[in-house]
């Protein structure tokens, strides 16, 4: 990138941060959202498809002690699975992630991410376990952890995440210890069910990305010896804990009992069925069924607020003094459970827990977990910039992509995160109207103007890849996040909104409880859009290349009449005639260009001297340009590509225009201004 761009992108984003501080600084007060009833999505002819209850796999009853002045966790209990593999299970594969936080030769503290979440590394963290074992009949235990093997994994990024273990042995992270091998004394036959009893000791690291302690706060996540994903033909979903990646898992119940200080306020998944006092100590016992995973949170400084919306009880858990914050969070979180639901189906559960990390956690904050999310951002959220509500709606959105469509986060990162950003930028517009992301006055910024930096990311990646395989934490966040909304809404355009939208909505209903893939979408597209567009998004998913439509030259001149010799009735005619019928006005021709292998119909704008204004639909197929002719009363004198904006992903809106003079219009200003603001924004996604 030149200087010179540089320079103009960083004075862009300074002034709209200097904008948004500005008007912050003088009002507080929440923005009015659009909270009235959404209507229901049309479905896809044919009506919605079924929604299952998951297949429980496995079932975890845990018991948990916190001591917050050693900020570690003692914990013990039962783990049952089923095999619900075809084949025999010969051993068990499981998750050790706070080991990811033990030392600095880890996978994920060796990361270089390049500007991603949590690249400071404070206290370090691990988890011990002190206890597996196989439960016999009459409570009989065999130890299984003495046998544990340690998954070797390559340095920084496996060949492929769901099969790292077919993959040989390279020196580079012989220390971590996220991913372990349990081999089982004897089969366990397709069907059949075992009991493990498990003791494990959690030292919490300093708050880093999703976990850890900050004073006396204490968010704790991935915090006990998980089971990995076990798959239909018997292999094991294993894999470290990357830096970028996330998390997967089955489906299951959880009856977590939680022992904590008296003083401490507690968040937890799932609803609290009972609590009690013994001493200075407070017993909740906290049961969830049909979730993947479990998370809490302890502090004694929690503010708690707690609300309704329909059969959901919400409870906020905040810092003192955080009250503007929480109104727009529960703001936010009512229109998105309406909107959410309209759109991907009614929320399940009967509880949401919102929890706002003090700053100083802050780590801790942006990040979702089953029925539980957590958010951030200051006690004086700014009027006109809207980040709160964004994160708020946006970890919210989890509960439905990852919560409930439970994709692959480490293989397929962009059917989680990429999704949700789609679904939460739909979410926005129907809160705050156009400016999802500012709205200062006629400034009215959106989220794809800001996300559109990612469909021309430095480097031009496959936007549906495993995580580990990106180039760096930013071109994880532009291309993961931004890019799969700016296909999804380019895709949503193209051919059509409610098409669109009603196969996005069967696709979630249909995949609830499931472990969908990128084949089961575009299959969903196929079947509720068109083929046409399931091959459009393959290419604009899977190719590493971007799309970017162009005017490369734009022709006029008078017309003329023909010389030469005409068969006619009559004598041959032999004479030029000026005005002869039919030949008055001017010729005129457009060349567009595309660039990228993504085929969608775009629209061109024809402008005319007079003002005269026409409009064709035009597609490539496999050409690269094309070329409009066209004849009228006056002169041709600009053409746009894709004047109404509809192509999100189109690269390079500044090339989208093109004129033989100066054209004053309100198209080519708007397309003009859009492409700059575009433009000036791309820095915040790098």
């Amino acid at each position: 990138m030149p200087r010179s761009r540089e320079a103009l992108e960083s004075a862009g984003l300074l002034l709209l941060g200097l904008c948004g501080l500005g008007v912050g600084a003088r009002s507080l007060a929440p923005p009015r959202l659009d909270l009235s009833p959404s209507e229901e999505v049309a479905p896809p002819p044919g009506g919605w498809p079924s929604m299952h209850d998951p297949e429980p796999v496995v079932r975890y009853e845990l018991r948990a002690r916190l001591d917050p002045e050693l900020h570690v966790v003692d914990g013990e209990g039962r783990i049952e699975l089923r095999n619900v593999a075809d084949v025999p299970l010969r051993e068990l594969r499981m998750h050790l992630y706070l080991n990811a936080f033990k030392n600095d030769a880890t996978i994920f503290r060796r990361a270089r991410t390049a500007g991603f979440r949590g690249e400071v590394a404070g206290a370090p963290g691990l988890i011990d376990v002190k206890k597996l074992a196989l439960v016999g009949a009459g409570g009989v235990e065999e130890e299984l952890w003495q046998k544990r093997e340690l998954v070797s994994h390559r340095g920084e990024s496996p060949q492929d995440p769901l099969r790292a273990e077919d993959a040989p042995p390279v020196p580079g992270a012989p220390d971590d210890e996220t991913d372990v091998r349990v081999p089982l004394p004897r089969e366990v036959p397709p069907g059949a069910s075992i009991t493990l009893a498990v003791a494990f000791h959690d030292e919490l690291p300093e708050i880093s990305e999703r976990t850890g302690y900050r004073g006396s706060f204490h968010f704790v996540g991935q915090w006990f010896p998980k089971l990995a994903k076990l798959e239909r033909d018997g292999t094991w979903a294993a894999f470290p804990f990357h830096h970028v990646a996330e998390f997967y898992a089955d489906f299951g119940s959880y009856d977590v009992t939680l022992d904590v200080p008296d003083r401490f306020v507690v968040g937890a998944t799932g609803p609290l069925v009972e609590t009690r006092r013994e001493g200075d100590r407070r017993i909740e016992r906290h049961v969830q069924d049909r979730v993947h995973d479990f998370a809490w949170t302890a502090w004694d400084r929690f503010v708690v607020r707690d609300a309704q919306e329909g059969p959901v009880k919400i409870r906020l858990l905040s810092p003192p003094g955080y009250e503007l914050a929480v109104d727009r969070e529960l703001q936010s979180v009512r229109g998105g459970l309406r909107e959410l639901g309209a759109r991907y189906g009614a929320y399940p559960y009967d509880v949401l827990t919102v929890v706002h990390p003090p700053d100083v956690a802050s780590e801790a904050g942006g990040m979702e977990y089953p029925t539980l999310i957590t958010t951030g951002g200051p006690w004086w959220p700014a009027h006109g910039s809207h980040e709160v509500e964004a994160v708020t709606v946006h970890e919210l959105g989890h509960q439905w992509f990852y919560g409930l469509v439970a994709s692959n986060e480490v293989a397929w990162p962009a059917g989680d995160e990429g999704f949700n950003s789609f679904a939460e930028q739909l979410v926005m517009r129907k809160l705050v109207g156009e400016g999802t992301a500012v709205s200062l006055g006629p400034l009215q910024l959106s989220y794809l103007t800001l996300a559109r930096p990612g469909a021309a990311a430095h480097f031009e990646e496959p936007i549906f890849q495993p995580a580990d395989r990106v180039a760096n934490g930013g071109s994880y966040g532009m291309r993961v996040y931004g890019a799969t909304a700016v296909a999804l809404e380019t895709l949503r355009r193209s051919y059509g909104e409610a098409r669109f939208d009603a196969a996005m909505g069967a696709y979630a209903r249909q995949q609830r409880f499931a472990h969908p893939g990128p084949e089961d979408f575009f299959r969903a597209l196929e079947t509720w859009v068109s083929s046409d567009c399931a091959r459009a998004a393959r290419a604009a998913l899977t190719t590493p290349t971007t799309l970017d439509f162009s005017v490369e030259r734009v022709t006029a001149a008078p017309r003329h009449a023909p010389k030469g010799i005409f068969d006619r009735p009559g004598p041959a005619e032999r004479t030029r005639d000026p005005k002869l019928a039919g030949y008055e006005g001017f010729a005129g021709s457009v060349w567009i260009a595309r660039r990228g292998v993504v085929d969608l119909p775009v629209t061109v704008e024809l402008r005319f001297a007079d003002g005269a204004a026409r409009r064709e639909t035009v597609r490539f197929g496999e050409r690269v340009w094309l070329r409009l002719d066209t004849d009228g009363p006056t002169e041709l004198v600009a053409a746009i590509v894709d004047p109404d904006l509809a192509i999100p992903l189109d690269r390079d809106r500044t090339n989208n225009f093109l004129a033989t003079r100066r054209v004053g219009t309100t198209a080519v200003t708007r397309e003009r201004a859009t492409a700059w603001i575009g433009l000036l924004a791309r820095g915040a996604g790098w």
